[in-house]
């Protein structure tokens, strides 16, 4: 009875670990000023953009580079958000800066089916990077919005973020090949087990 424990708690242990794995995107994949497509990481984009921020020049897009060396922006300034065609993800944070404004009030909102279940606003510059952390779990949709501010030390304008290494915890993840056989050889033993248990119960 105690390795058919140990194989159950083995193989759940497993499936939880990869259903629960965060992913950090980075954007560095992507092309430059460009549209992120629908379906990059798993996850819908709407006026989310990428930008070479290394390359572009003096500004909160280049301050605000954590890996390079993209970052990704809303574009014209405008209100953006990802989401999920189905299910829920966790949103586990990001950095952010503003491009141009510095004291540029971000506002970040977690939605599920329409309501909203967390929402804050954070203040940016220009000089770098505000690391935000957090563990908002169940929603399908964040949302981005921008306001205020005042004009920085660059060239440029607008109420413009770059955001850089994206951390998301995706709901009921599908286990990879590795977990799959992991579990399926876990419970095959499980069940040789019991069957093995049986036999000598009733010998």
């Amino acid at each position: 009875m105690n390795l058919l424990r140990s194989l159950l708690i083995a193989t759940s242990a497993a499936a939880i670990a990869s259903a629960a794995h965060a992913t950090v995107i980075n954007f560095d994949d992507l092309g430059n000023l460009a549209p992120i497509a629908n379906g990059y990481q798993g996850l819908n984009w709407n006026n989310i953009y990428s930008v070479d921020g290394v390359d572009y020049g003096a500004s909160g897009y280049q301050n605000g580079v954590v890996s390079p060396k993209n970052v990704a922006y809303n574009a014209y300034g405008d209100p953006g958000s990802i989401s999920v065609a189905a299910g829920t993800f966790t949103f586990n944070g990001a950095d952010f800066t503003a491009a141009w404004m510095n004291g540029l009030q971000l506002t970040l909102t977690g939605l599920a089916g329409g309501s909203t279940l967390y929402s804050t606003v954070l203040t940016l510059d220009t000089s770098g990077p505000l690391h935000f952390t957090t563990n908002w779990s169940g929603i399908d949709t964040l949302t981005f919005s921008t306001a205020g501010g005042t004009r920085g030390p660059y060239d440029g304008g607008g109420e413009h973020f770059a955001m850089d290494n994206l951390t998301i915890n995706a709901a009921g993840g599908v286990p990879e090949p590795a977990t799959w056989a992991m579990m399926i050889a876990g419970f095959g033993l499980a069940g040789a087990t019991l069957r093995r248990r049986r036999v000598a119960l009733a010998a």
